[in-house]
């Protein structure tokens, strides 16, 4: 199996996960009033309490794959890659170690998904033999990873994080939400300032996708700052006036933590919102396609085509230009400024 088809199978694993809450009940960081630093904590104890949940025995990689951690690792790294240029050091150890973690999650995984798709697909004994092989050695690559990292001791991994959190001055929670809101408005524009190609599948649709759905892992990261307004309400692009009609409007990727710890939470339109997780998830289908085109071609020692594909993610990003989605995503973030 080649990496166009890991990607995909990346991508499907990841969706799933996405779609679960880490926890029914939410939780608390009592260590400060700091709302930026309780945020962190919340992320981090939510990953230590599964962790110190799942039981260290033979089940274990399986069970943090099929547990809600990769999900908790995304959202530690969004909300530290929004600090990334903030506070120095200590945030970029914390980014990097929830990306390590989402990283080797996501590896081990695509070794379990890709197996049982030869499976699914009659690959021939000795394909899947091989495969069996690769997962086998997967899965102790992954344990030993999460050994050597502390993972698997989760009140060290918790004080070595801790001490992170320890070492940075924190903005006032008033200069903090304007940072935030900033940040999160420069990041919408950018998407258009990137005059990204379409025509090319990874460095043009995947790249697109990827930067449009961080904006949507961020803002589901910061704990209740950033609301989705009411559906019903004006929306200022007469193009998403009737989105909130559409199956969008379920996404898991318009659900935001409710504002139960955020005194001044910030209210997007619905219909921007909506129509920014409709453009991830166009945009998430076309580049499978494409992907799954790729690798049956390769098999086949073909070229694929995918200029039907990157026709329809042109107009995607024909339109999000015309519309001016991103600019007008940008206005709601800083509105909740004045």
């Amino acid at each position: 199996m080649n990496s166009l088809k890991r990607s995909s199978f990346h991508v499907f694993v990841w969706v799933c996960l996405l779609s679960q809450p880490l926890f029914s009940q939410p939780i608390i960081a009592e260590s400060s009033d700091n709302r930026a630093r309780q945020r962190f904590e919340i992320h981090l104890e939510k990953i230590i309490q599964t962790f110190t949940a799942i039981p260290q025995d033979s089940s274990l990689a399986d069970q943090v794959i099929r547990s809600d951690l990769r999900q908790g690792a995304f959202s530690l790294q969004a909300l530290a890659r929004l600090y990334d240029d903030q506070h120095g050091e200590p945030i970029k150890k914390i980014k990097n170690q929830a990306k390590g973690l989402e990283d080797g999650i996501g590896a081990y995984a695509y070794s379990e998904e890709i197996l049982k798709f030869a499976i699914k697909n009659g690959e021939s004994a000795s394909n899947i033999a091989s495969l069996e092989a690769k997962h086998a050695l997967a899965k102790e690559k992954f344990l030993k990873f999460l050994k050597d990292e502390n993972w698997l001791s989760p009140d060290k991994k918790k004080k070595e994080l801790l001490q992170h959190l320890d070492e940075i001055s924190w903005m006032k929670n008033n200069k903090d939400r304007d940072f935030i809101l900033e940040s999160l408005a420069k990041q919408s524009e950018d998407v258009v300032k990137r005059d990204l190609d379409m025509m090319e599948l990874e460095d043009g649709v995947h790249e697109l996708r990827r930067i449009v759905r961080w904006i949507l892992m961020y803002s589901s990261s910061l704990d209740g700052l950033i609301q989705v307004g009411s559906p019903a309400a004006h929306c200022s692009v007469a193009a998403y006036k009737d989105i909130h009609k559409t199956p969008i409007s379920n996404s898991k990727y318009v659900i935001m933590p409710p504002a139960t710890h955020e005194p001044k939470p910030c209210a997007l339109s619905a219909c921007l919102i909506f129509a920014t997780a409709k453009v991830v998830k166009d945009l998430g289908d076309i580049k499978d396609e494409g992907q799954g085109r790729e690798a049956v071609a390769i098999e086949k020692g073909e070229d694929a085509d995918l200029h039907d594909l990157l026709l329809k993610a042109d107009v995607i990003y024909k339109e999000i230009k015309k519309n001016k989605l991103m600019e007008s995503l940008a206005n709601d973030f800083r509105s909740c400024r004045r």
